[in-house]
């Protein structure tokens, strides 16, 4: 976008370098008095390059996420409001005339309240009716989107563009395979995604009562606590910017956990609870990757930053590293039978370390992305590690009778060993990889 900014403004010899292009485009705008307009502006990062340099220069940004960090360096904000079922339905009698509307009043007025009465979604609904009757159209966006009053207008007006897309799309070769997959539009629904996670927490708890009895119901707590943060997380997830963005890394830090303790629970027992418990999890998962494409949210691919120019970068890996060989080296003890339960508590044990210590490490190697990367990965590895570390204290405190390994494992006395010494050495690794990933993140914010 920048390239195209110089070339607008005449500029012949553009650096490849992006932040002298930022530069060149700054000192270009310095002392002309020029209006730059940004239409869907997706977060400050994507526009902080193009605000022009001096004070004789205006800019205007329309964006559905509120731009919270521009505001607080001092741009004014506006809310617009949705249009008044008047205005809305003044709107499609300019694009498609009086008579069309007056034929199908009823199907017409649906029309209007599915597109939340946002201006740009009626434009797209309006563009699409030619030649098809409204009721046909509101069938067909009554599958594609929430009921009205249902969801925020964010979501309602990506799901309209999904919707309008997916109609003039061309047909599917003949023989490719995504012709003979179809997703149907319930399975998107957070309706479904809730009653995923209901399966989950119910079979979880069930298959968990031995824990949660050795640990004097100290267990109790900690699922309790880990199933508030889930259904948190599922109700953030439908809000807008940093909010969302919370709430997908509360989901996706617990549906770790769910997964990791199904397969612990195989591993040590693999009744018909158990592999209930681990097909809700499956089931949980395959729900929220189809809730969370095209992954708005997640992390970007940045570049690399040389640890040297972040010494708390060394911290993050190496309590990583630290977590990887504990429970290499301690859980499950069957490494050497080369049995199937013994490769699925091996995964039980490492997933986490692979997924959230991984998280952490390309977190503190990588340039730090936009405020909603940042939420994303703060409380994706505090809803993770935060539970962990306070059962791993919890759990020294009942002594031998129970002691907590990490990741859904744990010991009653029956094992002979040092388990106390083995879980404050985890507790000092999580709480080292969690505090560390934490300090880099509100650098980079501070920077930002």
């Amino acid at each position: 976008m920048l390239r195209s900014f110089l070339e607008a403004l005449g500029e012949d010899r553009i650096p490849s370098d992006v932040a002298a292009q930022a530069a060149r485009y700054r000192t270009l705008l310095a002392d002309k008095p020029v209006l730059v307009v940004l239409d869907d502006v997706r977060d400050a990062e994507q526009v902080r390059p193009l605000l022009p340099g001096g004070s004789n220069s205006f800019i205007v940004l329309t964006s559905r996420n509120p731009l919270t960090g521009l505001i607080a360096e001092g741009a004014r904000s506006l809310m617009l409001d949705v249009l008044s079922a008047v205005e809305a339905r003044e709107l499609l009698v300019r694009r498609l005339g009086e008579d069309r509307l007056a034929a199908e009043p009823q199907a017409a007025d649906e029309l209007i309240e599915l597109c939340g009465r946002l201006p740009q979604a009626l434009s797209v609904v309006a563009a699409s009716a030619a030649g098809v009757p409204f009721s046909a159209l509101a069938a067909e966006l009554r599958n594609a989107v929430s009921p009205p009053g249902v969801g925020n207008l964010s979501a309602r007006m990506a799901a309209v563009l999904d919707w309008a897309r997916a109609r003039t799309a061309p047909p599917p070769v003949d023989g490719d395979w995504r012709s003979r997959v179809r997703t149907p539009v319930w399975l998107r629904s957070p309706k479904v995604l809730f009653a995923a996670a209901a399966a989950v927490a119910a079979t979880t708890l069930f298959v968990s009562t031995p824990m949660i009895a050795a640990s004097s119901f100290l267990g109790l707590g900690y699922f309790l606590i880990r199933f508030a943060m889930l259904f948190a997380g599922l109700v953030l997830m439908e809000r807008p910017s940093g909010r969302g963005a919370v709430g997908t890394g509360l989901v996706v830090a617990n549906a770790v956990y769910c997964l990791v303790d199904a397969l612990a629970s195989i591993h040590a027992e693999a009744d018909v609870w158990v592999w209930l418990e681990f097909f809700s999890v499956i089931a949980f998962t395959v729900l929220l990757v189809m809730r969370l494409a095209p992954f708005d949210v997640l992390p970007r691919r940045a570049r690399i930053v040389p640890p040297t120019r972040r010494p708390l970068a060394y911290v993050v890996v190496g309590a990583a590293a630290a977590q990887f060989i504990l429970l290499f080296a301690g859980i499950p003890h069957e490494y050497g039978s080369m049995t199937v339960l013994a490769g699925v508590g091996a995964l039980a044990a490492l997933l986490p370390v692979v997924a959230i210590g991984g998280l952490c490490a390309a977190t503190a190697l990588t340039e730090p992305g936009d405020e909603s990367q940042r939420a994303f990965v703060a409380a994706t590895v505090a809803a993770y590690l935060g539970p962990e570390l306070l059962l791993l204290l919890g759990s020294l405190l009942l002594g031998p009778r129970f002691t907590y390994l990490g990741n859904a494992f744990w010991s009653d006395g029956a094992y002979q060993g040092s388990w106390g010494t083995f879980a404050v050495a985890q507790a000092v690794a999580a709480a080292a990889l969690l505090a560390s990933t934490w300090v880099l993140l509100r650098r980079a914010a501070a920077r930002a």
